[in-house]
C-alpha cells in the first residue's frame, strides 16, 4: 500500500503565522495612534474617504490573522464601492477628512478606544460581537466572515445604510459574479444579456469544419 503524504502541510501555517510575527507592525498601522504617513500626498483630490482600523486586543498574537483578513476583505469592498481607503490612523491624525469608519472591534475594545472613535463624530460599521459600538453605528458580527456572500451582502447594506455610496461604486466584479462589460464588445457587439445569448451568440459566430480531408492527414 502506497502511503500519500500531503507535501503541503509544512506550508499549511506559513501566512498566519507571518501575521502573527509581524503583529507589532500590524498594530502600528491600524491601530488608533496618528499615522506618521503622509496620506495627503496619496489622495490629493479627497473624494471619499474610508479609514479603516482595529482594537489593541484584535491585533494582538492570537487574532491579529483573522483580523488582518477581515481587513482586507473590508478595505476591498470599500474600494469596489467608490471610496478611498486608509488606515484610521491619517482620520486621527487629521490628515484627511473621513466619509465613513470601519472598525475591527475582536473581543474587547477598551473604553478609551470607544471613547476616542466616538469623538471622531463619523459613521462606521463595527466588527465585532461583544462590546459595544458608538452610536448610530452598524454592527457585524465577526463570524460572518467565514461566509463570503453572506458577509458582503451585510457589509455593503451597511455601508449604504450609513452613507451615500460614492458615484464610481460597483466598477469591480468582486461584489458579484455577473458580467462587469456594459456597453459593445471590442468588435462593436452589444454583450450578452443571459447564458442563453451567450450560447447563441457563440454558436452564431462559430464555423463548422469544412468538409474533406484536413492537411494533416496526408
Amino acid at each position: 500500500m502506497v502511503k500519500l503524504v500531503d507535501t503541503t502541510l509544512p506550508f499549511a501555517d506559513v501566512v498566519a503565522r507571518h501575521r502573527r510575527e509581524q503583529a507589532g507592525a500590524a498594530a502600528a498601522t491600524f491601530g488608533l495612534s496618528a499615522s506618521t504617513h503622509d496620506w495627503r500626498a496619496v489622495y490629493p483630490d479627497v473624494v471619499a474617504v474610508a479609514g479603516i482600523g482595529a482594537s489593541e486586543q484584535a491585533l494582538s498574537d492570537a487574532g491579529v490573522d483573522l483580523t488582518q483578513r477581515v481587513i482586507g476583505g473590508s478595505g476591498g469592498l470599500l474600494v469596489d464601492l467608490g471610496f478611498q481607503v486608509c488606515p484610521i490612523g491619517a482620520i486621527t491624525s487629521g490628515m484627511l477628512p473621513p466619509s465613513l469608519l470601519v472598525w475591527v472591534a475582536g473581543e474587547t475594545t477598551t473604553p478609551q478606544e470607544s471613547e476616542k472613535l466616538s469623538s471622531l463624530n463619523v459613521p462606521g460599521v463595527w466588527i465585532g460581537s461583544m462590546a459595544e459600538p458608538p452610536v448610530g453605528w452598524a454592527r457585524i458580527e465577526p463570524g460572518v466572515f467565514g461566509d463570503r456572500a453572506q458577509f458582503v451582502r451585510q457589509f455593503v447594506a451597511a455601508v449604504a445604510s450609513l452613507v451615500e455610496v460614492p458615484e464610481a461604486a460597483y466598477v469591480s466584479n468582486n461584489l458579484s459574479n455577473e458580467p462587469r462589460r456594459t456597453g459593445t464588445d471590442d468588435g462593436g457587439r452589444a454583450p450578452a444579456e443571459t447564458p442563453a445569448d451567450l450560447h447563441r451568440h457563440g454558436r452564431r459566430r462559430t464555423t463548422a469544419d469544412p468538409r474533406g480531408p484536413r492537411p494533416s492527414d496526408s
